[in-house]
């Protein structure tokens, strides 16, 4: 079994360093290694940041009932002008 070194140099990490669950579990596959963090966490957080593929995958996890208690983060409108300015293409006007 291969050991990660994360933080403290000589510091045996075998369990994420976010939730401490165990890693590299073969029955579990939201414990595989994603450097020092679980696939897990690391996946939520990606998906949270919005990244493609790790939300893709998460919401694929999530109907598989692998992640019962995420939930797809809506992104908040606060108000009219916001929502128009999501809409509306940023390029520079041409003069």
């Amino acid at each position: 079994m291969t050991h990660l070194l994360f933080g403290e140099a000589g510091r045996n990490c075998s369990a994420c360093a976010v939730c401490a669950r165990a890693l590299g579990q073969h029955a579990d596959p939201m414990s595989l290694d994603c450097g020092g963090i679980c696939w897990g966490c690391q996946g939520e957080i990606g998906a949270a940041a919005g990244d493609p593929v790790d939300l893709a995958q998460v919401r694929v996890e999530a109907a598989q009932g692998l992640r019962p208690d995420w939930c797809e983060k809506v992104p908040k409108v606060s108000n009219a002008r916001t929502r128009r300015s999501l809409l509306v293409d940023h390029a520079p006007s041409e003069a």
